[in-house]
């Protein structure tokens, strides 16, 4: 059993219930490889002295090894992480289970912060670790590879090419500055993705929206400009150690 705690993002679920998106766990990713990603649908019961319920939990797993990165509950494959102390596998945590072969997913492999419903009952979820966007069917199962922005990679990317350690592969956007919002056109046919942060090279007071486009799963070229009164916090290469 896990606490319930910080969704990040609510959809309608029908019959006044709403998914709610847990976040990648307890704030941080060092302490939050004990966390199962989930899905809820709960059922906010306003006015009942009994509080919101919870009608359905959705663990998040990758049985079919969609991420081909090593992950917490399944530490012997998948490529290795960076060679970086952030990325520093714990060893399995009860949060595993029974069933390695159900590669349970964990706050330490993912950072979720938007959910959308697709017309076909399956959910796209915006991540920050990449950033990726993350297609996931309605039993929690990863139903495809991560769809990464070419040239966006945070500190976190699990795939960052280290050549000179110090520059960790020339990150982009800084750490937790992924994917905030997502939301689906009304016509669901495409998704656009908002960045928390400014791109390296960017004018640090805007944030670009990325169109991915579901029939095709591509992005758009280009890409619109959401424009901050204030500087976003930008990608700082000199604050990552090993």
């Amino acid at each position: 059993e896990q606490p319930v705690q910080g969704f990040s993002s609510m959809v309608p679920a029908g019959a006044g219930t709403w998914w709610a998106l847990a976040d990648n766990g307890y704030a941080w990713r060092t302490n939050s490889a004990d966390f199962q990603l989930v899905v809820y649908r709960v059922g906010p019961r306003w006015g009942d002295p009994g509080g919101p319920e919870v009608v359905e939990t959705v663990v998040l797993l990758d049985p079919d090894r969609h991420l081909p990165w090593t992950i917490v509950c399944d530490p012997s494959r998948g490529t290795p992480l960076p060679d970086l102390s952030l990325n520093v596998l714990p060893p399995p945590p009860p949060a595993c289970g029974d069933q390695p072969s159900a590669r349970i997913l964990t706050g330490f492999d993912l950072d979720p912060e938007s959910l959308v419903l697709a017309p076909d009952g399956t959910f796209w979820i915006g991540e920050e670790f990449g950033p990726f966007l993350v297609h996931v069917g309605a039993d929690g199962r990863l139903l495809e590879p991560p769809v990464e922005v070419p040239g966006v990679r945070s500190p976190q990317n699990p795939s960052l090419r280290i050549a000179d350690r110090a520059r960790a592969g020339e990150p982009t956007v800084a750490a937790s500055r992924g994917f905030e919002g997502v939301a689906i056109s009304p016509d669901g046919s495409a998704l656009y993705a908002l960045l928390e942060g400014p791109v390296a090279g960017d004018d640090a007071q805007d944030l670009r929206i990325y169109v991915f486009d579901l029939a095709r799963r591509s992005f758009a070229d280009g890409f619109l400009r959401l424009r901050l009164e204030m500087p976003g916090q930008a990608v700082n290469l000199a604050s990552l150690a090993d």
